[in-house]
């Protein structure tokens, strides 16, 4: 009786981590704004009652911000920082004291990038991110991405 009871358990528990694979849904995108300058667009769109944390966190959070993290290319300026676009919320955790920025439903990651002359190129990098009910985290994510810069 023991065994199947901890066999149940073992099924339900890989099913829930397996499930947690698709709760962020990744979709990649470059926008020509002019010349040789794009946009890159790494939006997240997050399945209802999940959450993905915000880039930038109050001092006391303890939340993993997602990291997005771009591969040397010789052929492209980086221009700022990456940028969210989305609903960012205030959470507030009064039981342990804690607060965090973080998005419920999308959010639009973007840099801006020059190609340095008019030869088709791609961005290439990863995202890094977790993602979280207000009961439990799953762990760190890493999805790689290659845009084209058309």
């Amino acid at each position: 009786m023991k065994f199947k009871l901890l066999t149940i358990s073992i099924v339900i528990g890989c099913l829930a981590a397996s499930n947690a694979n698709g709760q962020i849904h990744w979709q990649y995108s470059s926008q020509k704004m002019s010349g040789n300058v794009f946009k890159i667009h790494i939006t997240a769109i997050i399945e209802s009652g999940w959450h993905l944390y915000s880039q930038v966190q109050p001092p006391e959070a303890i939340a993993t911000p997602p990291l997005v993290k771009f591969s040397e290319n010789p052929a492209v300026a980086f221009h700022g920082k990456v940028k969210e676009i989305g609903q960012r919320e205030l959470y507030e955790n009064k039981e342990v004291g804690i607060k965090s920025y973080r998005y419920k439903s999308a959010v639009d990651f973007v840099q801006v990038v020059q190609i340095k002359d008019e030869a088709a190129t791609k961005i290439n990098g990863s995202i890094s991110y977790m993602a979280c009910t207000d009961e439990q985290c799953m762990p760190t994510r890493t999805q790689q991405f290659s845009i084209p810069l058309k």
